[in-house]
């Protein structure tokens, strides 16, 4: 799973070294991003990587993607009150149950100082699936 995945220069490497056992959940809610996650899926016919739209957080609410206007997509972030996009925020666990997971093996997350958000979460005693490894 990859929180705040950007065009996908960290879990596409590894998702294409897995092979075809290897599931790949990525979370982008920037459309930008996720055009370009899509072509970069698409350029290294990559199999089992499912993209989701929306924002990870410790509740479940809508918020305000904030686009800088330089340009600098890894600026982006979800605030409330700001001028920008609107998208779906929610916790994790229900992503994973969304998309059916039993068990998580890897965790990535970056979310521009948000990270507790969505980590935190997880490791609740009452989380599950918890995730075998973390990186932040």
């Amino acid at each position: 799973m990859d929180v705040g995945a950007e065009e996908g220069p960290f879990s596409l490497p590894i998702a294409n070294l897995g092979g075809p056992n290897t599931r790949t959940l990525m979370f982008e809610p920037n459309l930008e991003e996720r055009r370009l996650i899509e072509q970069n899926i698409e350029l290294n016919i990559l199999k089992n990587v499912t993209v989701f739209d929306g924002a990870i957080s410790d509740m479940e609410t809508l918020g305000t993607l904030y686009l800088p206007v330089n340009g600098n997509l890894g600026k982006v972030r979800v605030q409330k009150g700001s001028k920008g996009v609107d998208v779906d925020v929610r916790p994790l666990a229900d992503w994973r149950t969304e998309a059916g997971l039993t068990s998580v093996d890897f965790l990535k997350v970056d979310v521009q100082g948000l990270e507790d958000r969505v980590i935190a979460p997880s490791l609740a005693t009452d989380a599950a699936p918890k995730p075998q490894l973390t990186y932040f």
